[in-house]
Protein backbone atom coordinates (compact mmCIF):
# COMPACT_ATOMS: atom_id res chain seq x y z
CA UNK A 1 0.00 0.00 0.00
CA UNK A 2 2.69 2.21 0.80
CA UNK A 3 4.68 1.33 -2.15
CA UNK A 4 1.24 2.37 -4.26
CA UNK A 5 0.96 5.29 -2.65
CA UNK A 6 4.53 6.58 -3.29
CA UNK A 7 4.43 5.82 -7.29
CA UNK A 8 0.77 8.01 -7.29
CA UNK A 9 2.79 10.77 -5.81
CA UNK A 10 6.09 10.32 -7.73
CA UNK A 11 4.00 10.72 -10.88
CA UNK A 12 1.83 13.55 -10.11
CA UNK A 13 5.16 15.40 -8.86
CA UNK A 14 6.94 14.30 -12.33
CA UNK A 15 7.51 17.47 -14.76
CA UNK A 16 6.10 19.45 -12.24
CA UNK A 17 8.47 22.93 -11.54
CA UNK A 18 9.14 23.54 -7.85
CA UNK A 19 9.48 27.36 -8.75
CA UNK A 20 6.04 27.52 -9.17
CA UNK A 21 4.82 26.55 -6.37
CA UNK A 22 2.72 29.05 -4.33
CA UNK A 23 5.32 28.25 -1.00
CA UNK A 24 8.73 28.69 -2.94
CA UNK A 25 7.26 32.23 -4.35
CA UNK A 26 6.27 33.11 -1.14
CA UNK A 27 9.80 32.23 0.99
CA UNK A 28 11.54 34.31 -2.06
CA UNK A 29 9.89 36.95 -1.85
CA UNK A 30 10.22 36.33 2.59
CA UNK A 31 13.70 36.43 2.00
CA UNK A 32 13.55 39.62 -0.47
CA UNK A 33 14.39 37.46 -3.57
CA UNK A 34 12.98 37.12 -6.84
CA UNK A 35 13.69 35.53 -10.17
CA UNK A 36 14.45 37.78 -13.14
CA UNK A 37 11.70 37.54 -15.70
CA UNK A 38 12.60 34.80 -17.88
CA UNK A 39 15.14 33.00 -15.91
CA UNK A 40 15.75 29.54 -15.83
CA UNK A 41 19.12 29.13 -14.03
CA UNK A 42 18.95 29.28 -10.71
CA UNK A 43 21.96 31.68 -11.02
CA UNK A 44 19.33 34.06 -12.25
CA UNK A 45 18.21 35.60 -8.84
CA UNK A 46 18.53 39.05 -8.28
CA UNK A 47 17.51 41.07 -4.85
CA UNK A 48 14.41 43.19 -5.09
CA UNK A 49 16.21 46.77 -3.39
CA UNK A 50 12.42 48.88 -4.40
CA UNK A 51 11.81 47.09 0.23
CA UNK A 52 14.25 49.39 1.52
CA UNK A 53 17.60 47.85 3.45
CA UNK A 54 17.36 45.52 5.99
CA UNK A 55 19.51 45.62 8.83
CA UNK A 56 21.78 42.44 9.02
CA UNK A 57 23.49 43.28 12.25
CA UNK A 58 22.35 42.27 15.75
CA UNK A 59 21.64 44.76 17.94
CA UNK A 60 22.36 42.67 21.11
CA UNK A 61 26.27 41.72 19.48
CA UNK A 62 26.77 44.51 17.09
CA UNK A 63 27.81 42.16 15.04
CA UNK A 64 26.61 40.41 11.20
CA UNK A 65 24.04 37.74 12.49
CA UNK A 66 24.95 34.25 13.44
CA UNK A 67 22.51 31.57 13.64
CA UNK A 68 19.80 34.42 13.75
CA UNK A 69 17.15 33.09 16.11
CA UNK A 70 13.30 35.38 16.43
CA UNK A 71 10.90 36.07 19.30
CA UNK A 72 7.79 34.95 18.48
CA UNK A 73 6.40 37.21 21.24
CA UNK A 74 7.67 40.57 19.63
CA UNK A 75 8.90 39.49 16.17
CA UNK A 76 12.75 41.14 16.53
CA UNK A 77 15.40 39.19 15.53
CA UNK A 78 18.95 38.77 17.18
CA UNK A 79 22.02 35.90 16.90
CA UNK A 80 21.78 32.84 18.98
CA UNK A 81 23.85 34.90 21.44
CA UNK A 82 20.82 36.41 22.99
CA UNK A 83 20.00 33.15 24.67
CA UNK A 84 22.84 33.38 26.97
CA UNK A 85 21.36 36.79 28.41
CA UNK A 86 18.08 35.46 28.38
CA UNK A 87 19.29 32.40 31.00
CA UNK A 88 21.18 34.63 32.57
CA UNK A 89 18.12 37.20 33.33
CA UNK A 90 15.99 34.35 34.28
CA UNK A 91 12.40 35.04 34.25
CA UNK A 92 13.45 39.36 34.35
CA UNK A 93 14.88 39.00 30.27
CA UNK A 94 13.26 41.95 28.38
CA UNK A 95 13.73 42.22 24.57
CA UNK A 96 16.67 44.30 24.28
CA UNK A 97 15.63 46.38 21.25
CA UNK A 98 14.90 49.99 22.02
CA UNK A 99 11.26 50.84 23.35
CA UNK A 100 9.60 47.03 23.21
CA UNK A 101 9.94 45.50 26.24
CA UNK A 102 8.71 42.38 25.53
CA UNK A 103 9.26 39.62 28.27
CA UNK A 104 12.17 37.02 26.35
CA UNK A 105 11.84 33.13 27.12
CA UNK A 106 14.27 30.37 25.02
CA UNK A 107 11.31 28.54 24.43
CA UNK A 108 9.75 31.74 22.67
CA UNK A 109 13.08 31.98 20.03
CA UNK A 110 13.05 29.97 16.89
CA UNK A 111 15.37 29.72 13.81
CA UNK A 112 15.14 32.84 11.68
CA UNK A 113 16.04 30.89 8.68
CA UNK A 114 14.96 34.13 6.00
CA UNK A 115 17.16 36.37 7.73
CA UNK A 116 19.78 33.80 8.02
CA UNK A 117 19.77 33.54 3.92
CA UNK A 118 20.18 37.33 3.62
CA UNK A 119 23.16 37.20 5.77
CA UNK A 120 24.18 34.32 3.28
CA UNK A 121 23.44 36.54 0.34
CA UNK A 122 25.28 39.27 1.99
CA UNK A 123 29.05 37.20 2.90
CA UNK A 124 28.29 35.87 -0.47
CA UNK A 125 28.56 39.34 -2.61
CA UNK A 126 31.00 40.74 -0.07
CA UNK A 127 33.63 37.67 -1.19
CA UNK A 128 32.75 38.31 -4.36
CA UNK A 129 33.46 41.94 -4.04
CA UNK A 130 36.45 41.05 -2.71
CA UNK A 131 37.71 38.93 -5.27
CA UNK A 132 37.09 41.27 -7.83
CA UNK A 133 38.93 44.17 -5.94
CA UNK A 134 41.82 41.64 -5.64
CA UNK A 135 41.89 40.45 -8.94
CA UNK A 136 42.12 44.20 -10.13
CA UNK A 137 44.31 45.06 -7.88
CA UNK A 138 46.59 42.64 -9.18
CA UNK A 139 45.60 43.20 -12.65
CA UNK A 140 46.12 47.07 -11.95
CA UNK A 141 49.70 46.41 -10.63
CA UNK A 142 51.33 43.49 -12.08
CA UNK A 143 54.36 45.31 -13.83
CA UNK A 144 54.41 48.30 -11.41
CA UNK A 145 57.53 46.34 -9.33
CA UNK A 146 59.53 45.73 -12.51
CA UNK A 147 59.27 49.54 -13.15
CA UNK A 148 58.77 51.63 -10.25
CA UNK A 149 59.22 55.25 -10.42
CA UNK A 150 57.80 55.37 -14.52
CA UNK A 151 54.46 56.24 -15.44
CA UNK A 152 51.91 54.27 -17.85
CA UNK A 153 48.88 54.71 -19.33
CA UNK A 154 46.63 52.28 -20.52
CA UNK A 155 45.55 52.79 -24.18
Amino acid sequence: MFEEEMAKATDAAAGVDPKQHNMYKDVMKIVGEEEEEGGDSDDDVAIDRTRGEVNLKCSFTGTLFVDPVKSRVCGHTFSKAILGYIRSKGHAAVCPMGGCNQPMRADDMEPDHAMEIKVQRHRQVEEQTQRERQQRSQDDGSDDDDHEGETYYRV
